[in-house]
């Protein structure tokens, strides 16, 4: 605790702990306990006042996280403080670096993780100069969902990813929820040409139930953010109001935002000022939760908008559905009938999917994990990561001329893995291709020496389907009712089929190899599996495994 002056008053709530730092150093490591209760810290300096919510440690340190000391004579004030007997006073500590190389059992291996605390909803994607850009909701300061702020990464390659500094923070607005990101070529919105232009919710009042929607702008490429001065520009007296995402259609911008269960459609010449339009979504596809997060993208032609919904997936808790469509700037016409809901994968980890802005194809990645289970994961640095990329491609139906979305990995990405191994890895591709198949059923087992999934290629049910059991042989589940699942989805009858597996230390993501469909799900395996068999039931198949690691 050397350099740290820390000044106690009456401990009554209202007068505060204060931290003075006697050396410049640029990191205040804080000590926490997830058990421990919320505590204010407010950090002041000349530049701002912020005050976020930390468990610091009362009983046991669980691990670090740093508090960015910007210049020298920051002071920290906590708030209803604990007493002097708790361990955190004693192992707060000043550095110039912090550890990075936290190495949770369960970290993954090529899936995005922040380097620590928590993560949900991909914020804000974008391309730009052969780097793609990940914005996050962040909770910097516990693995545990809270002060909701945008964590940010770029990558190349979606395997290799530098980390840096949060870009916003909350402000007297609230919190910052999820929302999206422009670059504004042709400078519309007055901020310079080429300007990179965020759209995310305030949430602020008790509950988080003040959501109103504001915009920030980067001149350096999206490393550093301004608020503008006139937030907020858009508002609505709903609840759940949040989630803006923008796109440019011909020569104006249109705003997608999530509304209680519809999304009300906006248009705009300088992004600055929005005039409504139109309100998609009564009476369509599932309505059994909020409506969270939509995403519009152009597919072959067609207009589709990914929808997450929280609770109401088909397996329970959070999932993506998508409508296909038309689009004329002003409102959005769906193709199917209204009780036809399409969903984007059926697992019952991935949610909040949303597309890169700017990229060379569409590409899409989701928020690994499901609010069913979420926070209590059994993770510990860290809480929840990112899927693969995924990009897409519509296929009409034969019989309804309905257009479904099929979702293909992104093959710059798929091409990472190249090292022909004999057994699984915690970092590999598993294609497994069966021809001549006759049995009723397949079964695709991943196994350690206790632990295993099953994947069934079911030719028992009418019209066929594909399932994933996730159960009691898994790994670890006692941490929620809610794990164990036999998730499943339509897969026509075939006598062949190719289906890729993409295995990480604490996922499987199962793709389709005609794209058909997708299933991504969380494993908590107590060690890695290992080997692959393929079972079949009541019949013949045959079958070839090929593995690749990265």
């Amino acid at each position: 605790m050397s350099g740290i002056q820390i000044t106690r008053t009456h401990n009554d709530g209202f007068n505060p702990v204060v931290l003075k730092f006697d050396v410049a150093k640029k990191y205040l490591l804080i000590p926490i306990e997830e058990e421990a209760p919320e505590r204010p810290f407010t950090v002041i300096n000349s530049k701002y006042r912020r005050t976020f919510l930390i468990r610091l440690a009362v009983k046991k340190v669980e691990y670090n996280v740093p508090l960015e000391l910007e210049e020298a004579g920051t002071v920290v004030e906590i708030y209803k403080a604990p007493a002097e007997t708790a361990i955190g006073w004693s192992k707060l500590e000043l550095a110039d670096s912090y550890d990075t190389t936290n190495t949770d059992y369960y970290r993954p291996n090529y899936h995005f993780t922040p380097p620590f605390g928590w993560m949900n909803d991909p914020n804000g994607l974008f391309y730009l100069d052969g780097v793609y850009h990940l914005y996050y909701q962040h909770n910097p300061f516990a693995s545990t969902w809270g002060n909701m702020s945008w964590g940010h990464a770029t990558t190349k390659d979606f395997v290799h990813y530098e980390h840096h500094p949060i870009v916003l923070f909350p402000d007297e607005l609230g919190h910052i929820f999820s929302g999206s990101i422009v670059i504004d070529k042709d400078n519309t919105a007055g901020f310079g040409a080429n300007a990179v232009i965020a759209f995310y919710t305030n949430a602020g009042g008790d509950d988080y139930q003040i959501q109103t929607n504001s915009i920030a702008y980067s001149t350096d490429g999206g490393y550093t953010f301004t608020k503008y001065e006139n937030n907020p520009v858009v508002t609505f007296d709903c609840r759940d109001f949040r989630d803006p995402t923008v796109i440019r259609y011909n020569d104006q911008w249109n705003l997608f935002i999530a509304t209680g269960q519809c999304i009300r459609i906006y248009s705009s010449l300088n992004l600055k000022e929005w005039k409504y339009e139109s309100t998609f979504g009564r009476g369509i596809g599932c309505h059994d939760g909020v409506w969270e997060c939509p995403a519009v993208l152009k597919v072959d032609g067609k207009w589709v908008i990914l929808l997450n919904i929280n609770p109401g997936g088909p397996f329970g808790g959070s999932a993506t559905q998508y409508f296909v469509g038309e689009f004329d700037g002003h409102q959005f016409i769906c193709e199917s009938d209204p009780w036809n809901t399409k969903w984007m994968d059926y697992g019952r980890d991935a949610y909040a999917t949303v597309c890169f802005h700017n990229a060379p194809v569409n590409t899409a990645i989701a928020w690994m994990s499901n609010w069913d289970y979420a926070k209590i994961a059994p993770t510990h640095q860290f809480r929840s990561a990112f899927s693969i990329p995924r990009i897409f491609k519509l296929v009409e139906c034969p019989c309804s001329h309905e257009h479904y979305l099929y979702s293909y990995p992104l093959p710059s990405f798929e091409e990472k893995f190249v090292n022909k191994v004999d057994e699984l890895t915690t970092a590999c591709l598993a294609t497994v291709d069966l021809s001549k198949v006759t049995a009723k059923q397949v079964r695709i087992i991943l196994k350690n020496q206790q632990e295993e999934v099953t994947l069934v290629v079911n030719r028992e049910v009418e019209g066929g389907r594909f399932e994933f059991e996730r159960g009691l042989k898994s790994g670890l589940h006692t941490f929620s009712d809610a794990f164990c699942c036999l998730t499943h989805c339509p897969y026509q009858i075939s006598d062949h089929y190719q289906l890729k597996l993409f295995v990480d230390k604490h996922s499987v993501e199962v793709f389709d190899g005609a794209g058909s469909f997708t299933m991504t799900t969380t494993v908590f395996p107590r060690s890695p599996y290992t080997t692959i068999v393929v079972e079949p039931i009541d019949g013949e198949c045959s079958s070839t495994v090929t593995i690749k690691s990265l």
